[in-house]
């Protein structure tokens, strides 16, 4: 099952340390690091607070070092889940440009993909959804989620959820 939004830090310089997400991390040579982190407003709640994250990040990388980011794409089955009980709001294209004002045109790749998540049981596609939205409090919906996703992803094999993602990668020059 590949269903995760992730920062991940590779290239990172031996023996530097730093705190991301309230995380003190030890990053060694061409090491990669992933973080979990949410499409909707739990985490990083605004553009900036994304940019000082990804800003942190490049300062521990050594030149053609990436921090490869791996957004829920604001359309899709996934969104469309998203959007039942949460809300989207990643402003991606923002996002995007700011890094390319930031960092360059050069320093920074986009990609588009896409994925199936595939659960046997109807409980175990509920784990699902909770774990996409990662924060607890959903755990109260889980008669409406379990509604939602016999409604709109049973299929003969059991459930399946498409998943549209996108990669913004930025590379130190």
């Amino acid at each position: 099952m590949k269903s995760k939004q992730v920062f991940s830090v590779e290239g990172a310089p031996v023996s530097r340390s730093t705190t991301i997400f309230g995380e003190t991390l030890t990053l060694a040579q061409s090491v990669t690091i992933s973080f979990f982190v949410p499409t909707f407003s739990i985490i990083l709640d605004r553009l900036a607070d994304w940019l000082t994250t990804i800003d942190k990040m490049y300062t521990h990388l050594e030149p053609g070092g990436r921090i490869a980011i791996v957004l829920q794409s604001p359309i899709g089955e996934v969104a469309d889940f998203f959007n039942q009980f949460a809300h989207y709001d990643v402003q991606i294209l923002e996002l995007w440009r700011d890094l390319i004002q930031r960092y360059g045109d050069n320093a920074i790749e986009v990609r588009y993909f896409m994925n199936e998540i595939w659960a046997e049981s109807l409980e175990d596609m509920v784990t699902i959804g909770l774990f996409l939205l990662i924060d607890p409090r959903f755990k109260e919906n889980k008669e409406e989620m379990r509604q939602y996703f016999e409604s709109h992803h049973k299929v003969p094999e059991g459930y399946r959820l498409m998943q549209d993602e996108i990669l913004l990668v930025v590379k130190k020059t």
